[in-house]
């Protein structure tokens, strides 16, 4: 750590980085949603969801541990 607050990250490689320090601003503005769940119009299904999900999620690599 620097004495000015900001860190400086020395890597393997020989090279550097220094992450500069996040300014906090307020948003310029914000949005609300709603959002209904279960069965009707209108509704977003749980069963969708859980679907979908389930397509996002990773597929099993093989290891040497599992070999």
């Amino acid at each position: 750590m620097t004495k000015n607050g900001t860190a400086v990250l020395h890597h393997r490689n020989g090279s550097s980085e220094s992450p500069g320090i996040l300014t906090h601003k307020k948003p310029d503005g914000h949005i609300n949603v709603k959002v209904e769940f279960g069965e009707g119009e209108g509704k977003v299904p749980l069963d969708n969801i859980a679907k979908r999900a389930e397509s996002y999620k990773p597929k099993e690599r093989v290891t040497y541990k599992m070999i």
